[in-house]
């Protein structure tokens, strides 16, 4: 069945909207939350860009997920204690 599961996902391009991540991983599940963090230099130039993802999905969806963002995105589950 489908859990709730909070995912880290890596490799963002910086101008990446809340909107867009719901929107993609909302074919895989339903998005609970999606938070987005972007880390700066000390110049304020972004580095990094990453979020942290509820979804609500099964297993198998996650699989197909993490398959179809294979070459964009690092997918990976938190767990959850």
């Amino acid at each position: 069945g489908k859990v709730s599961k909070r995912l880290y996902v890596g490799g963002l391009g910086h101008t990446v909207s809340k909107a867009e991540l719901e929107e993609r991983f909302g074919k895989f599940g339903s998005v609970l939350e999606a938070e987005i963090i972007t880390r700066k230099d000390d110049q304020g130039n972004p580095t990094k860009t990453f979020a942290y993802i509820s979804v609500n999905i099964s297993d198998a969806d996650l699989k197909k997920c993490k398959y179809f963002f294979f070459l964009s995105y690092q997918i990976e589950k938190i767990p959850c204690d």
